[in-house]
């Protein structure tokens, strides 16, 4: 993935949650974690695997009826620390300052969202 192309998915993915988890669409929401997936998983880079394999079992539970808050809460603070990792990582620390700075914002808005999803529970 190029820079560019980090950023501006990035920006996307953040654009999406500062409107609150909770009002986004669940087509939304799976075509979002889709992108990210296919993303990573194109990448070729090992570090990524874990994350690409938390957003499959994000994207299942995406899939559930009814969905699941608890579940989908508990794997967004998964990805949260996930993203936190990958922005101190090798992988962008070294390259881009500013791409680090938008995955620590977006791990922010992971974990807030997060929490306002576990609230909801099963009455999503």
């Amino acid at each position: 993935m190029t820079e560019s192309n980090a950023t501006g998915r990035i920006e996307s993915t953040i654009s999406t949650l500062k409107q609150g988890a909770m009002q986004v669409a669940v087509d939304k929401a799976r075509e979002e974690v889709s992108g990210w997936r296919q993303t990573l998983q194109d990448s070729g880079e090992q570090q990524l695997t874990p994350v690409a394999d938390n957003l499959t079992a994000l994207e299942t539970e995406l899939e559930r009826q009814p969905l699941d808050g608890a579940a989908i809460g508990r794997l967004m603070r998964t990805l949260a620390e996930q993203t936190r990792a990958v922005a101190a990582s090798d992988l962008v620390s070294n390259s881009d300052s500013e791409v680090a700075d938008r995955l620590q914002s977006l791990a922010r808005l992971l974990d807030n969202e997060s929490a306002s999803i576990s609230d909801a529970g099963s009455s999503l």
